[in-house]
């Protein structure tokens, strides 16, 4: 299988900066799995539902990462702590 490219949006490089530096590296060996198997296989990986695109979620100690594959390419939404989102979800949504 060939390797996916991770691409970030500015909210995710935010997200990702004010992350504390105990799950900071945890976030970014997660990112960097996602170039191997961006597919879900949960319970870590989860596909969300009600979206016209597909969105996906990996879990991280008490952080989410909200993600989509568009062919080749990971994108990386958001990087949020698991008690925001629903908001950030909602924020997508729109």
């Amino acid at each position: 299988m060939t390797d996916f490219a991770v691409q970030l949006t500015q909210p995710a490089v935010r997200d990702i900066g004010s992350l504390p530096e105990t799950v900071h590296s945890r976030v970014i060996e997660g990112i960097l799995s996602l170039r191997q198997d961006p597919f879900p296989s949960p319970p870590l990986k989860k596909k969300l539902k009600g979206f016209g695109f597909p969105l996906f979620r990996l879990r991280i100690a008490d952080y989410r990462l909200l993600y989509r594959i568009d062919e080749k390419t990971v994108t990386i939404m958001r990087v949020v702590d698991r008690k925001d989102l629903e908001k950030a979800i909602k924020r997508l949504k729109r």
